[in-house]
């Protein structure tokens, strides 16, 4: 016979007892923590109580918990949607940006071309230059020498004219004055050419 005044609560309190124990909340267990008091009866109805009060709020809580859970899904699909967007927009910023810097470094590569063959063109231009430049060394060397030499020769040619000039002078036959003219009178009388 349940003793005067078990109640549910009294129930429950030994069940959660043995469970935080670690024990099978049966029947006699209960009973055995309640003195071995109480009819099985009463002890099964009011655990059957505490069951279904329980399984309600777990089915309450179960709810509850659905719809926290769609919460948090919708939450992190748009976080998700949010952060793919920032990705994609920082993706796209990259690429853009890693495209201008190929356009520039493109453009800088063909300026270096472009400055590459002036400078070839400057060489090649320096060297034809210093070409002429030793032509025209080798050629005004080579007039230097013809004239020096034609220098030479005229000097030659000077002293041998002016020692041809100057033989009767240095022969010692000297004519005396008036000579040569009364020479020339005769011969001019006897119609022989003159010497000049």
């Amino acid at each position: 016979m349940a003793r005067a005044g078990l109640s549910r609560l009294d129930i429950k309190r030994a069940r959660d007892s043995l469970l935080a124990q670690g024990q099978h909340p049966s029947i006699d267990a209960i009973r055995i923590a309640l003195g071995n008091t109480g009819s099985k009866t009463t002890i099964h109805r009011y655990l059957k109580e505490l069951e279904e009060e329980e399984g309600t709020a777990l089915k309450r809580a179960g709810t509850t918990s659905d719809a926290i859970l769609d919460l948090v899904g919708r939450l992190a699909a748009r976080l998700h949607e949010e952060g793919q967007a920032v990705v994609d927009q920082q993706v796209a910023a990259a690429t853009a940006q890693r495209q201008q810097v190929r356009a520039e470094a493109d453009k800088l590569s063909a300026d270096l071309a472009a400055l590459r063959a002036e400078l070839a063109q400057a060489h090649a231009t320096i060297a034809n230059v210093r070409a002429a430049q030793s032509d025209t060394q080798t050629a005004l060397q080579q007039r230097t020498i013809e004239a020096e030499r034609s220098a030479q020769q005229l000097q030659d040619l000077t002293a041998r004219l002016a020692e041809h000039e100057g033989f009767p002078r240095s022969s010692g036959i000297r004519t005396p004055a008036g000579t040569s003219s009364r020479f020339n009178n005769c011969r001019r009388k006897s119609g022989r050419p003159t010497r000049r």
